[in-house]
């Protein structure tokens, strides 16, 4: 039973990491410039003090099954071969909800780009 086990389990890592291959290949295929989060997974892990211990415990195995780290990992690497930019952003103030920023719509007119102020 412990071979089946440990066999599934690789299978399902190994179509996962397949998976993430497939999107990085036709993200680069469209774009020139890819940018991401920057992933910490101690933040990504950090406790939530409203939740129960099995909301936490939930969190973690979702996020050991999906793994971030590698397709930010393959996202990386795949630039670097195909000579593509990927840019690593900060996670701090990035969602405009939470720190009240104005949402401004971009333009391109004639191959320049303005932004549209309300």
């Amino acid at each position: 039973m412990s071979k089946q086990i440990r066999y599934y389990s690789a299978r399902r890592a190994n179509l996962l990491t397949e998976r993430y291959r497939q999107i990085a290949r036709q993200l680069f295929a469209e774009y020139e410039l890819i940018a991401i989060e920057k992933l910490d997974a101690k933040e990504m892990r950090k406790k939530n003090q409203k939740g129960s211990g099995a909301t936490n415990r939930g969190k973690n195995r979702k996020l050991a099954k999906i793994k971030p780290y590698e397709i930010a990992l393959l996202l990386e690497q795949m630039a670097d071969r195909e000579g593509k930019t990927l840019l690593k952003v900060d996670s701090y103030k990035t969602s405009q909800v939470e720190f009240g920023t104005q949402y401004q719509k971009v333009v391109s007119v004639n191959g320049c780009l303005s932004t549209l102020e309300n």
